[in-house]
């Protein structure tokens, strides 16, 4: 068997290693990772009794997407079980997915070395994604497929390759609005192709004005919606609005979003200075590459400006912006750095290495998400059979699903006199949305609960939470009403104040909390 064969075996043999690990490491830690707010949203409307009650419950504002990504759960769960190993299967699915659509793109035009290099990038790329049970993975294969599709058209043009691009552009937008956005961004790949090529494809503009048309369809809901997202992102520290600072933070997330993506790409480029240094000869050139490479860097300089153009939307239209509308753009950072190496043989040969640590950091990386947003232990912590009054939206949702049974009777989450304002109203709106759309649902109204429950603990853990508003402590604080008993990791833990029956008052025997609240970053929820 020649060096090269050897090789490639064993490049393909290691790749296989890596891609059985990280599919095992996420089937794994999806059984234990617990549910932070966005997807206990996509879980509950998954979990309504029919079709179309999920469609009923979207249309009341349980979530703001299409329906599509939670009948797709909840199908799943009636034929495999409704447990969480099982939800996130979608996703899991869809990085492996769109990792192997930038392992074709990239060995089409670099040979296996770097198509590899890219396969393992793209996945530690959607590393912090990929136990998520949200659409944005999913939209994210989607738009790969889609420009695989558009990237055969080079070499043969065919119908049904450009019903392909319809077909998974629109599935795209069924799974998330702003999916609609990576129409205008293949638009650009499109142009950056043309201009060079000094041609025009009618075909593709035919295709991207169908795949465009069909967010259409959704008019209605959208049209709801719309007036939903308006009363949350006119408050003035709403978690999302499109400044230049969420912009540029939105892009070193995007591109540095997870130490394990960060380290490899170092380690790789290390490698192949040391090759450099060692002397060794460039590798041999694979013969079937494609020569021609405009439609590579037509896709990898396209997809650069995605940022811009969700951001430019979310100022003009929509007024929210989060990085997690943009990870598509993961694949043009992918592309640009494996098309931009030029490798010898010393590193070709220490692929397997760069394989089996990211493999390594995988499993650490997850492990440290694995309860990253568990709040379990600060409520399990507090005595008594008492209520227990769960101060932000957020982490009010994330118990529900976090805590057993016992526990979960016992919280509650309040809603404040309507003259009372919040900072970011986003939870507490969605809290009152879902209350609305399942009235057993523990939330009450501040006043009718102080007057029933004397005794009560309180928990915030707004402390170093980025989105978090703590309205409701400052509303309890400020009237005397809990005062500070003790801390727990990220959680501030209050008890009632006692108070006199005749006078409504503090009692004689205590003074009144004097726990000044504690400032509350502002930020990005997640």
């Amino acid at each position: 068997m020649s060096s090269k064969r050897s090789e490639n075996l064993l490049i393909y043999s290691s790749l296989a290693i890596f891609a059985i690990g990280y599919l095992a490491c996420s089937l794994y830690f999806a059984g234990h990772t617990v549910l932070w707010m966005d997807e206990v949203l996509s879980v509950w409307a998954s979990r309504q009794p029919s079709a179309k009650a999920v469609y009923s419950a979207i249309a009341h504002g349980s979530e703001f997407a299409p329906p599509v990504f939670p009948l797709l759960l909840h199908f799943l769960a009636k034929g495999l079980g409704g447990g969480y190993r099982v939800l996130r299967i979608p996703e899991i699915t869809s990085v492996f997915v769109t990792g192997f659509c930038a392992f074709i793109l990239i060995r089409r035009y670099f040979g296996l070395a770097l198509g590899a290099l890219g396969f393992c990038l793209l996945l530690e790329g959607l590393l912090p994604y990929v136990l998520n049970i949200r659409p944005y993975d999913l939209v994210t294969a989607c738009f790969a497929v889609a420009l695989v599709f558009w990237n055969d058209l080079e070499q043969k043009k065919s119908w049904w390759r450009y019903v392909a691009i319809v077909l998974f552009l629109a599935l795209g937008i069924s799974l998330h609005f702003y999916a609609v956005l990576l129409v205008p961004c293949l638009g650009g790949i499109e142009i950056f192709y043309s201009l060079k090529r000094r041609t025009f494809r009618p075909g593709v503009w035919i295709a991207l004005f169908f795949a465009g048309a069909s967010i259409f369809a959704w008019l209605p809901l959208i049209s709801t919606m719309s007036h939903f997202v308006a009363n949350d992102s006119g408050s003035p520290s709403y978690y999302a609005h499109p400044t230049i600072a969420s912009l540029l933070q939105s892009t070193k997330r995007i591109f540095m979003d997870g130490i394990p993506y960060t380290v490899i790409v170092i380690f790789a480029l290390v490698l192949i200075g040391v090759g450099r240094l060692l002397g060794r000869e460039h590798a041999v050139e694979e013969p079937d590459l494609q020569k021609d490479q405009v439609g590579f860097w037509a896709i990898g300089t396209g997809i650069m400006l995605f940022p811009l153009i969700v951001f430019a939307f979310s100022v003009v239209v929509t007024k929210t912006f989060n990085a997690r509308y943009c990870i598509a753009t993961i694949i043009g950072a992918v592309a640009i750095v494996c098309g931009s190496i030029r490798i010898n043989r010393f590193f070709r040969r220490t692929i397997p290495a760069i394989l089996a640590v990211a493999l390594v950091l995988d499993l650490g990386y997850m492990r440290g998400l694995e309860n990253r947003f568990n709040y379990e232990p600060a409520v399990a912590s507090i005595p008594g059979t008492c209520p227990i009054v769960i101060i932000n939206g957020d982490t009010w949702f994330a118990l529900m699903e976090q805590l057993p049974a016992a526990q979960r009777n016992r919280i509650v989450y309040l809603t404040l006199p309507t003259n009372v304002r919040f900072g970011d109203p986003t939870n507490e709106h969605q809290v009152e949305r879902w209350k609305a759309i399942n009235p057993d649902l523990p939330v009450e109204g501040v006043s009718k609960f102080l007057r029933q429950n004397p005794k009560f603990y309180a928990v915030n853990f707004a402390i170093n939470m980025k989105g978090s508003d703590a309205t409701q402590a400052d509303y309890l604080l400020s009237r005397h009403l809990i005062q500070l008993v003790s801390e727990k990791g990220n959680a501030l833990i209050y008890k009632s104040v006692p108070t006199s029956p005749a006078t409504g008052g503090v009692d004689a025997g205590h003074s009144p909390a004097t726990t000044t609240p504690r400032p509350y970053p502002s930020g990005t929820r997640g």
